[in-house]
């Protein structure tokens, strides 16, 4: 008995059997080749399932690719996806229509290039309901385009109905080079408000490819609303989109390029404030001064009551809440200990000097 010659057969004979169950599950192996935007598969014998039954015209063959999207959009009639079958003919061209025994196409997906090196900031503070913020904008485009859209979608409440271009076109020369961008702080020329309504504004535009945009929008209402500014923009010409961004964008988004876009400030709720002067402070004491007004370079104590946002979203890496108060124009704010005091809800101070009630919570 030849051992060598029984193994042998039986490792050949197994691995016939292991190469036939997998043709049985993909009944057609043959590797691929790729050259640009072309993949061919030349099939051989051993390739495919020796049983015709898992390779003829009934069978639905399936395969997966991966790829890179271009970063500028085809043209409509380029973006097709075409299949050849040939016979003895790796890459089809032209030249070898002859050999084509059958073909398809269908239409592909659309590719929209990324708007990159955004900063969106807003440059006002808006302390009423009725102020308007002024807000900056700027990135750097991939393709030219006439228009551009900008969607607020995120608080709800933007309203871009009163909106008015506030930052005027320049024409000094920009540094070369979109790495170079930040020298440049002047402003694009040629944008105009086409239209503003709710939370969307159209512009029209005279963007180049690769270009550093520069502009200023104000008159926009912004939502009472806090929480991380949302916009979706888009650029297009003569009515074919081009370049886009969509929700931009929270912290560290996209990956690729991180964006900078700001926040809207969550507001105080039931905001309450009484101004004291140390008469009005013993009111029972001094009946006739505590009535009347106010006088000059008199030390008064503020009581300011509120309470913050039900939901507020803190960064992951916030420890505390700062609270910043800020006087009107004249007034001194007098830093102590002793006349500085700050509670929450959670503690009850009885006030012994409180001639009503249980005290100042």
């Amino acid at each position: 008995v030849n051992l060598t010659k029984e193994v042998e057969d039986y490792r050949l004979e197994y691995e016939a059997a292991v190469r036939l169950r997998s043709l049985d599950a993909s009944p057609l192996q043959a590797p691929a080749e790729c050259d640009g935007n072309k993949v061919s598969f030349n099939i051989k014998e051993e390739d495919m399932h020796p049983d015709p039954q898992f390779v003829n015209s009934t069978v639905t063959f399936r395969f997966q690719l991966r790829f890179t999207n271009p970063r500028r959009p085809p043209l409509d009639y380029e973006n097709n996806w075409i299949m050849l079958h040939s016979r003895n003919v790796q890459m089809v061209d032209a030249a070898n229509a002859d050999a084509i025994l059958s073909s398809d196409a269908m239409q592909s997906w659309n590719v929209r290039s990324k708007l990159r090196y955004i900063s969106i900031e807003r440059l006002t503070e808006v302390l009423r309901p009725d102020d308007t913020a002024e807000i900056h904008f700027e990135f750097v485009t991939v393709n030219v385009a006439d228009q551009l859209v900008i969607q607020a979608v995120s608080p709800v409440g933007f309203d871009f109905t009163t909106v008015y271009l506030s930052s005027e076109g320049t024409t000094d020369v920009k540094p070369p080079g979109v790495g170079r961008r930040l020298l440049w702080q002047g402003f694009t020329s040629g944008i105009s408000i086409q239209d503003g309504y709710r939370n969307e504004v159209t512009l029209r535009v005279n963007f180049d490819k690769n270009e550093y945009v520069r502009f200023r929008l104000a008159g926009i209402r912004i939502p009472w609303t806090g929480g991380q500014a949302l916009f979706t923009m888009y650029t297009s010409i003569v009515g074919q989109r081009q370049d886009e961004i969509e929700l931009c964008c929270y912290e560290g988004e996209p990956p690729e390029n991180p964006a900078t876009v700001f926040q809207v400030p969550y507001r105080l709720q039931g905001l309450r404030a009484v101004l004291q002067s140390e008469w009005d402070q013993e009111a029972f004491n001094f009946p006739i001064a505590s009535s009347m007004k106010t006088r000059l370079d008199e030390q008064h104590l503020v009581t300011v009551t509120f309470m913050v946002a039900d939901v507020i979203e803190l960064p992951p890496q916030a420890t505390q809440m700062v609270m910043i108060v800020r006087a009107p124009v004249g007034y001194s704010i007098i830093l102590s200990d002793d006349l500085m005091d700050v509670r929450d809800s959670s503690f009850l101070v009885e006030d012994l000097t409180a001639t009503n009630g249980e005290g100042l919570r």
